[in-house]
């Protein structure tokens, strides 16, 4: 069994490796290709350092959910805590797999007293999670182009080398949503797809990478799953927030366009989880 599980960690690793040939291939010999890469892997290319922002636009909601956790305080009430987050010492990996922080942490609960541990581990965890499949993609590229020469780059000036400029067709986007809550010619949604025709080619592909973790629409039907946004009772005071492992969007009621303009481009460039504006 042990054996049977090495064989395929190396499969893995040179699957990783095959991708980062192909890149380098497309820097050396100029032309774009088609692939979906977080900022994880880009980053370790050119060797950057992977930070709680690059964790942030893949996965949102785990984020606020560890931001709500260590800023937690004794006045908010020790013993409410558990009730409140109901955590225990385990956390789903970027698979959908139960990973368990500590030996039998499924059955350990992450209370009041020992949040701070659970939140570094939790955030070790992310932060590293894909540090193996990142440095095979690395190191295959490294095979075909200098790694010296690859520290130059911006790890976004080396994605758009391999991609080219991102694009988000709204008419695309439009066509591959669905609603909860809402139907699509409600004053709000209508208002949602108005702002959204204004913003930049940069502001969109920002959107995109905060609702999904991803720069880039898939071409033509080939989607993995539709953009779903979601009905928000709240109003004004809130921002949207974003459930990017789903390609989902909670939208609150906004009463104007400039008010869902400034709430949307404040969440989508700082990475807003579920707060209110005061």
């Amino acid at each position: 069994m042990l054996w049977r599980c090495e064989c395929v960690f190396i499969e893995m690793i040179n699957r990783y490796t095959f991708v980062g040939n192909l890149i380098g291939i497309s820097l050396r010999t100029k032309q774009l290709m088609s692939i979906e890469l977080s900022s994880f892997f880009w980053k370790t290319i050119v060797g950057d350092k992977i930070t709680v922002e690059d964790v942030e636009a893949v996965d949102s909601g785990f984020m606020n959910t560890l931001r709500q956790v260590k800023e937690y305080q004794e006045s908010d009430g020790r013993e409410d805590f558990q009730y409140l987050f109901g955590l225990m010492f385990s956390i789903q990996d970027s698979a959908g797999n139960e990973v368990e922080l500590i030996p039998s942490g499924s059955q350990v609960a992450v209370t009041f007293e020992n949040r701070m541990r659970f939140y570094e581990l939790a955030l070790d965890f992310r932060l590293n999670e894909s540090k193996q499949a990142a440095e095979a993609v690395a190191a295959g590229v490294y095979a075909l182009v200098p790694q010296r020469a690859l520290s130059l780059f911006t790890w976004e000036q080396l994605e758009r080398a391999v991609k080219g400029m991102p694009e988000v067709n709204l008419e695309l986007l439009r066509l591959h949503t669905v609603y909860a809550g809402w139907t699509e010619d409600h004053e709000v949604v209508q208002r949602f797809w108005r702002v959204m025709s204004g913003l930049s080619s940069k502001d969109r592909t920002q959107f995109l990478r905060f609702t999904w973790g991803r720069s880039r629409l898939p071409k033509g039907n080939n989607w993995s799953r539709p953009f779903k946004l979601n009905y928000c009772s709240a109003g004004d005071e809130m921002l949207p927030v974003a459930h990017t492992c789903f390609f989902q969007l909670d939208l609150p009621q906004y009463s104007t366009d400039a008010i869902m303009r400034e709430r949307l481009l404040v969440a989508i460039h700082f990475g807003a989880g579920e707060f209110m504006l005061r």
